[in-house]
């Protein structure tokens, strides 16, 4: 399983082409469900199959395009250790499949490119985070929403451990070598080392903050060694071991919830300012243009709003109409992924919150 990373996401946002088929469904960590999750994922097979057969792909070339994924089905890493979500993008060249730590509607949307709205809860500016619950005897990573949590599968090379890491005693200072806690603090700190670069696999192309919960002796260790320049300056301290997901969730959101509003604000405060100076738009009509020309700093976008359209390829006009149309995308995710490639930011905003009530709205370049 791969892993979903800001790169992954504009690689997919800049692919077009028919057919690009889009696949999302809840899956189970544990319990009788995650034998049905394989079915759940059968059937959406069907449904891409019947789709294609109406785009009038011949049966033996929808029996090779589907074949990647038919090849999920049977490969029982995969369910076994699942987390809460799964998304599965297929084309003529490429099938990539990802588990996802939170919870999705299962959708199956075959057209010219991906959907790709659904993602966006990891993707925006203003509520996605990370948790990484460390002691000595385990470290787990978690990504979190406002509302949402799950844990992701640690790198393979992660030491997850300190006993995982053996520090070369040949590599200790005079000084060090006097006291056993000089000794100890250099073996948790070239733990936490090799554990950070490991975890860089996951964190390196982000920006969401990285909330450390774990024994007080460990936190500054952390802090020193680590290469991500996101992590929040305090958080939950003591033996995470026993908690749960839900548990450390309930315990990190009050460390991040402050910085996410402050930062909304702002941008709500600077969308006011170049609003009077001509440099924001509102409403998909003009923020969708905006986007197809790289002109979008910061997109503004009501979580949840699924709303389909044609974009003309040089105007970036907009005509709306149904996911079933030829050409038909999905217009906040275009917004999202065109403004991501361009290197702006997204934020989600509350409907009620919306500069102008409206169904999306812009910082502009210029």
């Amino acid at each position: 399983m791969e892993y979903l990373t800001l790169n992954e996401m504009k690689r997919l946002a800049g692919y077009v082409g028919s057919p690009a088929v889009t696949i999302y469904i809840p899956t189970h960590r544990r319990g009788r469900d995650v034998e049905q999750d394989p079915v759940r994922f059968g059937n959406q097979l069907r449904a891409v199959e019947a789709q294609l057969a109406e785009l009038d792909m011949r049966t033996r070339d929808i029996e090779e395009f589907l074949a990647p994924a038919r090849a999920l089905l049977d490969d029982s890493e995969v369910w076994q250790h699942s987390q809460d979500g799964l998304a599965v993008f297929l084309d003529k060249n490429e099938f990539h499949a990802y588990s996802l730590p939170f919870d999705v509607a299962t959708r199956t949307v075959v057209a010219d490119r991906f959907f790709l709205s659904p993602l966006l809860p990891l993707f925006t500016n203003n509520g996605h985070f990370y948790i990484l619950a460390l002691s000595e005897n385990e470290a787990r990573l978690f990504e979190g929403t406002r509302f949402t949590v799950g844990e992701i599968d640690m790198p393979a090379d992660a030491p997850d451990t300190m006993g995982a890491v053996t520090t070369r005693r040949e590599s200790y200072s005079d000084a060090e070598t006097r006291t056993e806690a000089g000794n100890e603090r250099r073996r948790v700190g070239q733990w936490l080392n090799t554990l950070d670069k490991s975890l860089m696999a996951v964190l390196a192309d982000g920006k969401a903050p990285l909330v450390v919960v774990g024994d007080v002796a460990l936190l500054p260790i952390y802090r020193e060694v680590t290469n991500y320049a996101h992590v929040v300056a305090d958080g939950p301290r003591g033996n995470p071991e026993r908690l749960s997901a839900t548990e450390l969730h309930e315990q990190a959101w009050p460390f991040v919830e402050a910085k996410f509003r402050a930062d909304l604000d702002a941008v709500l405060s600077q969308y006011g300012t170049v609003a009077a100076q001509g440099r924001a738009a509102a409403g998909l009509e003009a923020v969708v243009p905006a986007a197809t020309h790289a002109r979008v700093s910061v997109a503004l976008l009501p979580p949840g709003l699924e709303v389909w359209g044609i974009v003309a390829e040089d105007t970036g006009a907009v005509t709306f109409t149904d996911q079933t149309a030829a050409g038909a995308l999905e217009l906040e995710g275009f917004v999202a992924a065109q403004t991501l490639l361009n290197g702006g930011e997204v934020y989600a905003v509350e409907r009620d919150e919306m500069p102008e009530n409206a169904d999306a709205a812009a910082i502009l370049r210029f």
